[in-house]
């Protein structure tokens, strides 16, 4: 995980998608699943395969 804030009845967590020490999506969300579909998503579009 790379970072979480806000209050715990209030949390934001974000998400970093590493490959090789490159960053290729970043994905924040009011869970930790959410996130990381979010940066899934976008490292997915980086690569050009969504």
């Amino acid at each position: 995980m790379a970072n979480e804030y806000g209050p715990d009845h209030n949390k934001t967590f974000e998400i970093n998608v590493y490959l090789d020490d490159v960053l290729y999506g970043k994905g924040i969300g009011k869970s930790k699943k959410e996130a990381e579909q979010n940066a899934a998503k976008e490292a997915l579009r980086t690569l050009g395969v969504e």
